[in-house]
């Protein structure tokens, strides 16, 4: 159990922490990623946009010292030779040449103007740069590159005598833009496909061979910002802007791979930080288990001396967290259960000397039915709690039948130690022939000396004369019996009650008086004595039967015509069916008497 619990934190903290930094790694590669693209982008768009506005502006100025120039030329029909003190070799504008192009298929140099020194290059001998002069007459200005330096020429022209005016400047813009020591390509292309120029360290035709797909869709580079293909697949990022002039585009291309090495470098570097978070999380994670499991060990081992019979075992608690509460709980629980072991043993005495208290309880009780010489009797008796309160009892002798009702105050051990006292002195007066006054003064007398006037009970005594059918009765404060004749159609207020005896609870006095009261009876009149649990018994909705209840269900007992114990019989079945099995609130005891 130990080590799986070590082995299940540590799997938990490793994937936890691989997880999170798995995430965090893969977010963080992506936004870079994204960030660096846009940042491509970005310094690509701005530097070509740089360098087409300055050309654009170097442009502008070489149109104007051209307009100036052809202003001079026009009015003298030839270049001032002091108009070159304004060509030196810082200047900007190289020379300028004069084209007779009224024969266009062979275009004649009329006159030049350059910078004092040598100037390298020759236009009098590019052939086909004064050739192609004519065919680009249908514009304004046309763009051409010569040399090793980048050289533009701004054509001007007056139609009238077919003279062309050449401006070559040297474009620091356009030098700077074809430089090799950048992290791109650059190249100059026109839309209809041909590359004008491109870093000088780039084999010729190379832009086609390595990305034949840009040219089967050349407004690509109108998009100025895009990704493409190289033809061995690998991704390169485009960048381009119009030069303004003659439908040319600047275009970079930066390798992607390339340009992300630094993402290599910092995936590199968050596996080593990774590695070592993962290190470092193990070791945690080793030492919180080792701790926790630790813990949890003492308290198994604790745990198996409690199953083998030790229960004064003490966790030491030592720290401040959770595992601490759960040792000093366990140590709570230890003392808990040893109290609740010597507190169960003694529950395990009580309950045997109850149980005991029972079966002895049980012989104070005469068998549920008898039949007399002149009568027949039967009984019911249900005890609320494991020993009772209530009692009853018969007995006969030559002349009379007696029989006894009794209730002590409450239920339990206590009122069943009562009810034991009771049985005890009617047994000495079952065999003097005395009457039943004298008879329940002795009981009372006994009753006293037992419960000290702290416990009393309720007692009902009738005596039957066999030969008058004469019942003598004496009730001390008990619930009245009463009388049911032989008719089957009675009602309640047939019923006879034997009420005209009222004297002390027994056990209240030991001068107390008891007053004896009489009542004829008649061949099948039936006697139905009972405790006051009858009409305390409830149901599930904790409603009380009540005496009215107790009534209806003796009469229509009654009124069926049955024996006595049919008739007690189906008392106690009705009586169990209000109760819907709920516990009782007292004991319940009844009999009937019926006089033959």
């Amino acid at each position: 159990m130990n080590s799986s619990i070590k082995r299940k934190i540590m799997l938990l903290l490793s994937i936890t922490s691989l997880l999170s930094s798995s995430v965090f790694l893969i977010y963080s590669i992506n936004v870079f990623e994204k960030d660096k693209i846009a940042y491509i982008y970005d310094t690509n768009s701005i530097y070509l946009e740089t360098i087409t506005n300055q050309f654009k502006n170097e442009l502008k100025l070489s149109s104007e010292i051209s307009k100036k120039y052809l202003t001079e030329y026009q009015k003298n029909k030839a270049f001032s030779s002091g108009d070159s003190i304004f060509l030196d070799e810082d200047s900007f504008v190289k020379g300028l040449f004069l084209v007779d192009i009224t024969n266009p298929a062979s275009p004649q140099l009329v006159d030049k103007i350059t910078v004092k020194s040598n100037f390298g290059y020759k236009l009098t001998e590019d052939v086909g740069f004064l050739k192609s002069v004519p065919q680009t007459l249908a514009e304004s200005k046309s763009m051409f590159l010569g040399g090793e330096l980048v050289y533009v020429s701004d054509v001007v022209y007056d139609a009238s005598e077919k003279i062309a005016l050449v401006t070559v400047f040297r474009s620091d813009a356009l030098q700077s833009f074809f430089e090799t020591d950048k992290a791109f390509s650059s190249f100059m292309m026109s839309m209809s496909g041909d590359v004008v120029r491109q870093t000088s360290n780039l084999q010729a035709g190379y832009l086609k061979e390595e990305f034949p797909t840009l040219f089967t869709r050349l407004d690509s580079i109108k998009m100025g910002t895009s990704e493409i293909k190289s033809a061995q697949q690998e991704d390169w990022l485009l960048s381009s802007s119009s030069l303004g002039l003659n439908d040319l585009y600047l275009v970079t291309l930066t390798n992607k791979k390339e340009a992300f090495g630094v993402l290599t470098y910092l995936i590199n570097k968050s596996l080593i930080v990774f590695l070592m978070v993962l290190s470092g999380v193990v070791l945690v994670s080793q030492f919180a288990s080792t701790y926790v499991t630790k813990q949890i060990l003492t308290l198994s081992e604790a745990a198996k001396q409690i199953i083998g019979g030790n229960f004064k075992i003490n966790v030491p608690v030592k720290g401040n967290d959770e595992i601490s509460l759960l040792s000093e709980t366990f140590n709570k629980m230890a003392v808990e259960m040893v109290k609740l072991l010597e507190d169960t043993a003694q529950g395990a005495r009580l309950e045997a000397e109850l149980k005991t208290a029972q079966a002895v309880q049980q012989t104070l009780f005469p068998p549920v039915h008898q039949k007399f010489e002149n009568g027949e009797i039967h009984g019911s008796y249900q005890s609320a709690s494991e020993c009772g309160g209530d009692w009853w009892h018969y007995f006969e002798n030559e002349q009379k039948i007696w029989f006894w009702m009794a209730d002590a105050t409450g239920h339990g051990a206590p009122a069943a130690l009562i009810t034991s006292a009771i049985k005890s002195a009617v047994a000495m007066t079952e065999n003097l022939k005395m009457e039943p006054e004298v008879a329940i003064e002795l009981v009372n007398k006994s009753i006293c000396q037992v419960s000290k006037s702290k416990m009393m009970m309720t007692c009902f005594l009738g005596v039957i004369d066999k030969a008058t059918r004469v019942v003598h009765y004496v009730n001390a404060s008990h619930e009245a019996p009463f009388i049911l004749s032989k008719r089957t159609d009675l009602k309640k207020k047939d019923l006879r009650f034997l009420d005209n005896s009222k004297c002390n609870r027994l056990g209240q006095s030991m001068t107390s008086e008891f007053k004896v009261a009489s009542e004829q009876l008649e061949a099948g009149d039936r006697i139905f004595v009972y405790t006051d649990g009858i009409p305390d018994i409830r149901n599930k909705n904790e409603e009380s039967l009540q005496e009215r209840g107790m009534f209806k269900v003796v009469l229509e007992n009654h009124n069926k015509g049955v024996n006595v114990s049919q008739f007690i019989t189906g008392v106690h079945a009705q009586f169990e069916t209000y109760r819907e099995n709920t516990e009782l609130i007292d004991d319940v005891t009844f009999f009937a008497v019926d006089v033959l």
